[in-house]
This record gives structure tokens, sequence and C-alpha cells, in this order.
């Protein structure tokens, strides 16, 4: 991916309100497709009125949507015609009107001219309740290259998800309280970095080894991995699961959360100690498999002990975690 972009997909996903969000638009879209102005702005495409119009440099009409919305000068524009099937197509100026009718159409005549609006490549994204964010480029010439038309396209998914972050954003700043000394996961931390961060858990977990230590282990990497690839698609604290690593006689606790000052995720790790005495490395055995869902029968098959052993393990368990039955001492780990 070249730089540009790359670093222009890395901040659009920054939250921000949307305000703020159409502002950096304005400013760092032109700088992947050219043009001397860009454009975000509401609309209702079924009324074929403007809502709300936001630009890089204002038009030199005051008051510009209350005017084209009275005079409908751009009801029979082809701008407000979907695309079929098509939910990030664009749509340039020069594609669907010709340089001659352009300059006959009473946008262009009484509006656009003064501005000198040749040609403009938008692309549309749902809002909700009937209406659409319009982004786009203005150019004082006509034409869009092919190369144009397909990044804005490509953008639209990434824009359509930037604009759902900053209607959460409106109701969600609380999460910009962060507690000291919470990690922090930046979100260019994947693979073996985010699985050597994760390990950073594992000093309290002495009493259990092996293979049973590794799958857990496995766990809960793909778990960070797979809150971290959300948060990055937009989901919120309220949309993760979290997730309970659960030992001997504490339970780690994790959950992931936006860092909206660093631009990352917080991983928050609370340590709930769950029994006054510990388990044994056998009962720890044990617990682990009914955690997983195994019967008495089979738990006694895998450790190859006795049926009746297991059930004792199973009874202190039960007494050392304050519940009644084995389905709550499973529910416990999923929490």
């Amino acid at each position: 991916m070249e730089k540009p972009l790359h670093d222009f997909l890395m901040n659009l996903y920054e939250l921000r309100p949307e305000e703020e969000l159409a502002l950096w638009l304005l400013e760092e879209l032109p700088s992947l497709i050219p043009g001397e102005n860009a454009i975000v702005g509401l609309h209702n495409p079924q009324a074929k009125e403007a809502v709300q119009l936001r630009l890089k440099h204002p038009f030199t009409t005051p008051n510009f949507v209350e005017a084209l919305n009275e005079s409908g000068a751009a009801k029979d524009h082809p701008i407000w015609a979907a695309v079929p099937g098509q939910p990030y197509a664009t749509k340039a100026l020069s594609t669907m009107m010709g340089d001659l009718d352009w300059r006959e159409h009473p946008l262009y005549r009484d509006y656009l001219l003064k501005d000198e609006v040749r040609d403009h490549l938008t692309l549309d994204i749902d809002r909700g309740h009937g209406h659409k964010v319009m982004i786009g480029i203005l150019r004082s010439r006509r034409g869009f290259r092919d190369k144009e038309s397909r990044l804005l396209s490509l953008l639209g998914p990434h824009l359509e998800q930037a604009f759902a972050n900053a209607a959460l954003f409106q109701v969600k700043k609380d999460l910009q309280e962060a507690d000291a000394g919470h990690r922090l996961v930046h979100h260019g931390k994947t693979g073996s970095e985010l699985q050597a961060q994760f390990l950073l858990h594992f000093p309290r977990w002495e009493s259990l080894t092996g293979s049973r230590l590794e799958a857990l282990r496995m766990k809960g990497r793909a778990w960070v991995q797979g809150e971290v690839d959300a948060l990055l698609r937009g989901c919120l604290e309220q949309q993760l699961t979290g997730f309970v690593m659960s030992g001997p006689c504490a339970d780690i606790h994790l959950r992931l959360r936006r860092n909206w000052g660093a631009q990352g995720f917080i991983l928050i790790e609370q340590v709930q100690r769950t029994a006054t005495h510990p388990f044994t490395p056998r009962e720890s055995e044990v617990y682990s498999w009914v955690v997983e869902g195994k019967s008495d029968g089979e738990i006694a098959m895998i450790l190859g002990i006795g049926l009746h052993t297991v059930k004792g393990h199973v009874k202190q368990l039960l007494r050392k975690r304050g519940v009644r039955s084995r389905v709550e001492l499973a529910a416990m780990s999923k929490m």
C-alpha cells in the first residue's frame, strides 16, 4: 500500500466527533485525489434536497444550501440517482453529463459558474433515516481518471465505518477516561508482538504447565487478536465479550477498550481471588476440563483416574468456588 493511502486510512480511524471528521476529510482527501475543492455533505436523495454542506473552500453564493433547495436548480441533476447493486459506486459529473449540457444547467449557470466547478467525483454512504453522506472532490477542469474513481470507491466502506464511529463517539465520551497503570496495546501491534504482550500476564500461573497452559495461552491470544480486529472495525466496548482466564486461586479478567488519546487499545487486567484455599494441581486439571464442558467420565479417561476420584475433585471445586452446580462452575470462566 502506498504510504499516503496507508497514512490516510490509519488517521481515518482515529475516533472523533463528526464535525472534526468532516473537516479532516476536507483537508486530507485532496492529497489522494487532486482537486481545487472538497465536499462533505448530507442530503436526502428521495427529496432531492441538500441538508448540510461542508466545503474546503466556501462557495461564493451565501447560504448556498438554502438557496439551492429553494430554487430547485439541482432537482434534475443526475447525482441523485442511485447505482443499483453497487453500494460504494462513485459518480463523476463528466461521465453523467456532457460539458455543453453542464454549462447550460441552472445549477452551474446560476450557482457554480462563479466557483468554476466544471467536474466533481462523489461517493454516497448511508447515514440512516433516508439520508446519505456525500463525499467528493470538485475540479475546475473536466475528467477524472479510472484510478481515482476506483480509489474513492475503495475508500467507501472505510469512510462509512469512520462516520459510524463518529456517531458512536458522541455518546461514548466517557470512555476517554483511562485508569492509570493500564497496559496499552497499539493497533500496530499484531501477531508475535501482540502474543508477547499477552504472555506478560502469565507469571501467576505456575500451577498450570504443559499442554493445558499452552491451550489457555492460545485461547487468550486468539481472544486478544479477535477483539483488536473488532475494535479496528469500529466496535466499541459494549460490543466486546471480555475474557476470563480461570486459575487455581484467582481469575484474571481481561477486556479491551479504546485508548482515545493515544489512538490505541487498553488491555485491562483485573485479578479476582476465587477461593480461600487454592486448588491443588489435580483440582486445577479437573477444573480446566470442567470448563471445557467435559463430563466426569470423560475427565476420568483423560486424566487416567477413577470416576469416583473425579467426582470428589468436582465437589471440592464447587465448595472452593462457592457455587452449587458444575454448570455455574464452568460458566464462571466465560463471563
